[in-house]
């Protein structure tokens, strides 16, 4: 007969025992696992789960860029139910916590670094993939705290930021190709650290740095951006001819943006200078009005007045050949700009203010361009099953035997049986194939499948070698592979196994209840007793054609 692998004809149920592990990775790297699994058939209905836990260690950095990921994974799930040899349902869960490293950091010509790095202490990490009558469902949740740093930001860096992850949240739920839900919240406060002149820098701080983006069925339910700090600073400028001491403050630092539109954008910068050269300098942009306002075309946008204002003011400048870059200086532009923050090129016009009163507008071309914020897409984390090789098998071979399974495209196995061997089964003698087989040139199993009575074709061990793929470059490195092994622990149902094992039901007395056989359209029951001592007896017949009564 044929069945699909591993899963016998027969009624039956068993438990069985699974582990993994990595071959050839560095002590950075890795997959272990524990787990035990339960087999069920009734009828053509066949359930299966495992469930285990284990740690996932992955290290794809190179040099100062890359992912770092250390899972403990308190719970890994797979449950799956098929009717024949159709899937109808499965479901694969993992969730735990652990540690992420996540750095785009590049070092620049002259050794300056660009881009973020952060560190996660991951509270809680959980995958789902279920798939169901063709539809399928996958959710991720990462949940966490940490420290962030860009631009080579540290405690001991002279520019950059850093500072701490109160909050660090990502969650997505995709159906059927599409993204039902994604959630994205990041809380932290950080130091900036801005160079200042002669190796010397200037920090300030963030209080509040806030991201938070929330879509639902491709509306965005929430926006949120805040940046709230302020700061002092104090930095010296030396050079052979003059020296210079700069101090100031920075009374707050306020950009937000709140359901896709602005609702502040505020800076403001006070200093002073003093030395061979002294005065004071300053900074303002802030919104001061908002109102209709026209574009270059003439028409009538909503728009936020902006004030940027920038003034340098000297009162003792030094004497010398620098003269000249030392002199007073100020400006005053006015920026009207659309609030929304998902349009193009927001800026619709231009004032500049002149210290002698005149005023001139700048209309820029094609402002703005209306834009809709756009929604997030689905993203599938498993585009097959979690699945190993399967597929059509006899259900009782003979060595030399030679078939293919071909259920999974992405794990075909050649399958060859080399020897007929008897092995315990949880107690009982049983009849097994051993067999060899091929993934592909450089991954390989083997094994042994019961091959008599009703768990004929149910894998009694299996050890699987696959070698690990990673992107477009291929292998990781020869020999560095995923093993499994998986062996049946006990064997639940049914009770007899082989025909050896079996013992034949006895019969103790045959008679009518009534004690006779009466005619005449009278009734009469039939009582057989059997001594069955395996229980194994699942009807009676009784031939009575003799009789006349068929």
């Amino acid at each position: 007969g044929i069945t699909n692998w591993n899963q016998p004809i027969a009624d039956h149920e068993i438990t069985r025992e699974t582990t993994w592990s990595m071959e050839g990775a560095e002590e950075d790297q890795g997959i272990e696992f524990e787990g035990r699994g339960w087999q069920k058939r009734t009828g053509s209905i066949l359930e299966s789960n495992e469930l285990g836990n284990g740690t996932l260690t992955l290290d794809a950095t190179n040099g100062s860029e890359g992912l770092q990921l250390e899972l403990k994974l308190d719970r890994i799930w797979l449950n799956e139910t098929y009717d024949g040899n159709v899937l109808l349902q499965q479901d694969f869960e993992m969730s735990g916590n652990g540690s992420l490293y996540l750095s785009t950091t590049e070092e620049g010509e002259e050794g300056e670094s660009n881009g973020f790095t952060v560190e996660v202490q991951v509270n809680d990490v959980y995958v789902l993939r279920s798939w169901t009558g063709g539809e399928l469902t996958e959710r991720f949740r990462i949940d966490g705290t940490g420290w962030l740093s860009f631009n080579g930001g540290d405690n001991n860096s002279s520019g950059g930021g850093f500072g701490q992850l109160s909050t660090f949240y990502f969650e997505t739920w995709d159906e059927d190709d599409r993204r039902r839900l994604q959630h994205l919240q990041i809380e932290a406060n950080a130091t900036l650290r801005l160079n200042g002149a002669d190796r010397d820098y200037f920090s300030f701080d963030l209080d509040e740095f806030r991201i938070l983006e929330r879509w639902e069925d491709g509306i965005r339910e929430e926006q949120h951006f805040l940046i709230l700090g302020g700061g002092e600073f104090s930095f010296e400028i030396r050079d052979e001819f003059f020296q210079v001491d700069v101090e100031g403050t920075i009374p707050v630092i306020h950009f937000e943006s709140q359901g896709g539109e602005t609702v502040a954008e505020t800076i403001r910068v006070d200093g002073t200078y003093d030395g061979d050269a002294a005065g004071s300098f300053g900074l303002i942009r802030r919104i001061v009005d908002s109102g209709s306002q026209e574009n270059a075309t003439g028409t009538l946008f909503e728009a936020d007045k902006i004030e940027n204002e920038f003034w340098f003011n000297v009162s003792a400048t030094p004497i010398g050949p620098i003269t000249e870059e030392w002199q007073a200086e100020h400006n005053l532009t006015y920026e009207f700009t659309v609030p929304q923050t998902d349009w193009g090129n927001r800026t619709i016009r231009y004032q500049y203010i002149e210290d002698n009163g005149t005023v001139n507008n700048e209309y820029p071309e094609v402002s703005p361009i209306i834009t809709q914020a756009e929604a997030p897409e689905s993203e599938v984390m498993f585009e097959n099953h979690i699945s190993r090789e399967t597929g059509a098998a006899p259900e009782m071979v003979f060595v030399g035997d030679r078939f293919s399974l071909v259920g999974n495209d992405a794990m075909v196995l050649s399958i060859v049986v080399t020897t007929i061997s008897d092995v315990e089964l949880d107690g009982h003698t049983v009849e097994v194939a051993e067999w060899l087989g091929d993934y592909s040139e450089s991954s390989h199993a083997s094994g042994s499948v019961v091959n008599e009575g009703p768990l004929a074709g149910l894998l009694n061990e299996i050890h699987r070698w696959v070698q690990i793929q990673m992107g477009e470059n291929g292998s990781m490195g020869e020999g560095f592979a995923f093993v499994e092994h998986q062996m049946v622990d006990r064997v639940l149902s049914p009770s007899v196994i082989t025909a050896e094992e079996n013992t034949p039901p006895a019969m103790i007395s045959i008679g009518f209840r009534e004690g006779r056989l009466l005619t005449e359209g009278d009734s009469a029951h039939l009582e057989v007793v059997v001594d069955d001592f395996d229980t194994d007896v699942t009807e009676v017949t009784a031939d009575l054609t003799q009789m006349g009564l068929g």
